[in-house]
């Protein structure tokens, strides 16, 4: 398989694949190989620093993938059609999406899932986001039920509690397409900051800008400050506050991930926005709806110059991302 990969010499390609392992780029389906003078490593992605070693394509052996939880799940043979094809991974923990039919079953599946997955220690049934906090209902059926655990994405480092805060493993390149954008210097908002992770992206990418990163979670915000200096970021500064009620300063650039809530605050940020400032805004709604937004986005003085769908949320709705832009009178 032609894919990305970092050619370095034998003497130092152990130390390398730990760091890329590290910094979540090594690539796990794919075999290193060596031509006789060099060890080729797949990645995938290249490091966002320096790093030793040559960047490449090379044609990559595949490995060949283990027994999956779905063929070891102890369940009537029925019910197999109904296991669930995937899960999310946060660091050491799995979180199952359980449909109804295989209530009843959830040791079974969460035994299978450990057994097939020997880096995971905890499994757990996830019912879903809710509230004011945006906190998880989940129900711990096999491992050891401890809920905190660290995440590496792109290089970057998340501690967090999957029951008591908010992290979506499935918004990483998300994450790192608006910080793609980013420019150095820039000053930053990040409305509703979580744990940290679209903060952190930011700070990396701004360097010698600043973020301020707000949420009402207090087990967030605490995790947020530890985030940041876990990742030697010290231009973020968190505060646990409502973001209708921060005033005073005015930013370059607001990221507001909250696609449920967020255009009850855009009229708020569009004011604390500088001259010809940015914000990567997010929603949820009806697919035909969509076109109709850019009147709404106008009246506030934003204007709307670009979008796409994230992800469906239904086959009718989707949470999408506008790139809106501050307009000069």
């Amino acid at each position: 398989m032609r894919s990305k990969g970092i050619r370095i010499s034998p003497g130092q390609a152990e130390e390398a694949r730990r760091r890329l392992a590290s910094l979540g780029l090594l690539d796990r389906a794919l075999r290193i190989f060596t031509d006789g003078t060099t060890v080729v490593l797949p990645v995938t992605d290249y490091p966002a620093g320096p790093f030793q070693g040559e960047q490449c394509l090379a044609d990559f052996a595949e490995k060949k993938m283990k027994e999956g939880y779905r063929e070891q799940a102890r369940v009537p043979d029925e019910l197999k059609k109904h296991l669930p094809s995937s899960f999310d991974v946060m660091g050491t923990k799995a979180l199952l999406k359980l449909p109804k039919e295989l209530e009843g079953h959830e040791i079974e599946l969460g035994e299978a899932i450990l057994k097939a997955n020997p880096s995971l220690d905890s499994v757990f049934v996830d019912s879903g986001v809710s509230g004011e906090l945006r906190t998880r209902s989940v129900r711990a059926v096999a491992g050891t039920g401890e809920t905190e655990t660290v995440v590496v994405e792109y290089g970057l480092r998340f501690r967090l509690d999957v029951a008591k805060t908010f992290y979506s493993p499935r918004l990483a390149s998300e994450r790192r397409k608006v910080s793609s954008s980013i420019l150095p210097g820039e000053k930053i908002l990040d409305m509703f900051a979580g744990v940290g992770p679209f903060s952190l992206h930011a700070a990396r990418k701004a360097r010698l800008g600043h973020v301020v990163s707000l949420d009402i979670n207090p087990y967030a915000v605490s995790y947020l400050k530890e985030n940041a200096a876990m990742n030697n970021l010290g231009n973020v500064e968190g505060h646990m506050r409502d973001a209708s009620g921060f005033t005073g300063e005015k930013f370059d650039r607001i990221i507001m991930n909250l696609p449920s809530r967020s255009s009850e605050f855009l009229e708020h940020a569009a004011g604390l926005l500088l001259e010809d400032g940015a914000i990567d805004y997010y929603e949820l709604l009806e697919d035909s709806a969509v076109a109709g937004r850019k009147e709404f986005f106008h009246r506030l003085g934003l204007d709307s110059q670009s979008r796409r769908k994230v992800k469906s949320y239904s086959p009718v709705q989707g949470i999408y991302h506008f790139s809106l832009r501050k307009i000069i009178s």
